[in-house]
């Protein structure tokens, strides 16, 4: 089927292929790309420069945590343990990629390592690449529920939303769920995520989206003249700046960079329901140059004060927001799709939004 879809701006797709290249266990099973709250490329180092000529004094994380978040909580840990922290932050294909080149080269300089792609952590296990977690301090803190893993943690989560511009959508105009997004008043006026990019996270939210709305979801919202942007945080941008009324998916987070110019950007007053969670997982590296500080890291994100620092005004905590003052409650109604189900469903919502293959 025809793609009808403008794609403005250029964006890089990464095949699970090249960036699992090494991996037995789910090599040729789809793309990697943007984490849905994060897309770009940055670094930045808290407590000294980051050659500090010790080399192992430094802790290296290789996350694709937003920065905003990612800053204030590698400031909260110098603090705290007088190390500092480097930081590279890639979109999560490219993060996968840059890591596994790294490890196959010989080039060991990730500590920690933090995606959104559980299949992404299945490999890694699968390839002995991560260090046991289940002595660090904290980790008895995190609840079943939240399936804490042997060699990797699920620390933070985040609900999928909708974003608007302010300006541009009147007050009670503001969509209150996922069927809003097939109101006329909007045809042309969405960005949205290319679900090629990052397969994995928008295979689950269409199927969540499917478990309430059906296959006339998609094939309505084909009409609406959605134009894509290569990640979440580009739609954003781009609806922040006006060139549009609606971005779709979103995250609380994705408004960060835009507290400060007061952009007029805002999530929606209540996450759709149903809705389903982007989560953020890590692990420490197994051949991590410094594994005191790693787990030091790991320990700290667990603290209250970690979780306070990752997930005030953004995210979802274990401790609950009783204890974590301005972190997210959980949503009232949560659809959570299996990866293995998102990949394999999503060439079908595809076609019925005619984007090409």
């Amino acid at each position: 089927m025809a793609d009808k879809f403008a794609v403005p701006g250029a964006g890089l797709t990464f095949d699970r292929r090249q960036v699992l290249q090494g991996l037995s266990a789910l090599a040729g099973a789809g793309i990697l790309g943007g984490l849905a709250g994060c897309g770009g490329d940055s670094s930045s180092t808290t407590g000294g420069s980051s050659d500090d000529g010790g080399g192992s004094s430094r802790l290296v994380v290789y996350a694709t945590t937003v920065p905003p978040v990612q800053e204030r909580l590698a400031a909260g840990f110098t603090a705290k343990t007088g190390i500092p922290v480097e930081s590279l932050r890639l979109a999560t294909g490219a993060l996968a990629q840059r890591f596994m080149e790294e490890q196959r080269a010989g080039q060991h300089t990730a500590d920690i390592i933090t995606l959104g792609d559980p299949l992404v952590f299945r490999d890694l296990v699968a390839q002995d690449m991560l260090r046991d977690l289940t002595t660090v301090e904290n980790y008895n803190a995190i609840p079943a529920e939240w399936d804490p893993q042997e060699k990797r943690i699920l620390f933070s989560q985040s609900p999928e939303t909708i974003l608007y511009n302010t300006d541009a959508v009147a007050e009670d105009e503001v969509p209150t769920g996922w069927g809003d997004l097939l109101d006329s008043r909007f045809k042309g006026e969405i960005l949205m995520a290319d679900p090629r990019n990052n397969q994995t996270s928008q295979g689950r939210l269409f199927l969540m989206i499917h478990s309430a709305y059906g296959d006339e979801f998609f094939t309505e919202l084909a009409k609406q003249e959605v134009r894509l942007t290569p990640n979440a945080p580009a739609a954003t941008e781009t609806v922040a700046a006006g060139g549009g009324s609606i971005a779709f998916p979103g995250l609380d987070m994705n408004l960060l960079p835009f507290v400060e110019t007061k952009a007029p950007i805002a999530t929606i007053p209540r996450a759709p329901s149903p809705t389903h969670m982007l989560y953020f997982y890590s692990g420490m590296v197994n051949s991590g140059p410094n594994p005191e500080a790693a787990e030091q890291w790991i320990s700290y994100i667990l603290s209250e004060e970690g979780q306070q620092l990752v997930n005030d005004g953004v995210g979802v905590s274990f401790y609950g927001p009783d204890k974590i003052k301005g972190s997210l409650p959980m949503p009232d109604t949560l659809v959570d799709p299996s990866p293995e189900e998102a990949l394999e469903s999503l060439p079908r919502f595809l076609e019925l939004l005619n984007i090409g293959a």
